[in-house]
């Protein structure tokens, strides 16, 4: 039988994992079915590991950039992983920003990623901004089935009105 745990984050079975770095994630209350919401059949989205911000309207009216912070970390003693993300030019037409959008991750060790949003010049009307950024985690050791793990971290962020 294998036991799985994690103190903050998720259950992961491989040593590649993201987490957001908010003081709610933090201090969510530690018990056995903390996670249980996100366990399934054990398809193919169940190895997808989902995050989503959205970003404060208040902030885009002021004309004020937000951040997010989400962590990659890796908890295998052996080997480094490395992670990144495909749609990031998307992603930046529409203001938001990833710091990095990829690297490496050592051993026991983890790499915050700050993303940032700035509201773009807007158009006619107010709307909201929705991108759901694809990546992959891969290697550390236990190295993830399937040689990587698929992220998604979607993020929402409004877009104020031309003003003339």
């Amino acid at each position: 039988e294998k036991m799985e745990f994690r103190l903050v984050g998720r259950c992961w079975q491989q040593a590649m994992g993201m987490y957001e770095n908010t003081p709610e994630a933090k201090a969510a209350p530690l018990n056995i079915n903390r996670f249980k919401d996100q366990a399934g059949a054990g398809g193919e989205d169940d190895r997808v590991i989902s995050l989503a911000h959205v970003f404060p309207q208040a902030a885009a009216e002021a004309g004020e950039e937000a951040t997010y912070e989400v962590v990659m970390s890796n908890c295998g003693a052996k080997a480094p992983g490395d992670f990144s993300f495909e749609n990031v030019k998307e992603a930046e037409e529409m203001g938001f920003t990833l710091d990095p959008p990829s690297g490496k991750v050592d051993a026991g060790g983890s790499v915050p990623m700050l993303v940032k949003y700035n509201a773009p010049d807007g158009s006619g009307l107010a709307m909201w901004n929705t991108v759901i950024l694809r990546g992959q985690l891969k290697g550390g050791d236990p190295a993830p089935q399937g040689g990587a793990v698929p992220v998604e971290l979607m993020l929402r962020g409004f877009q104020c009105p031309k003003k003339e």
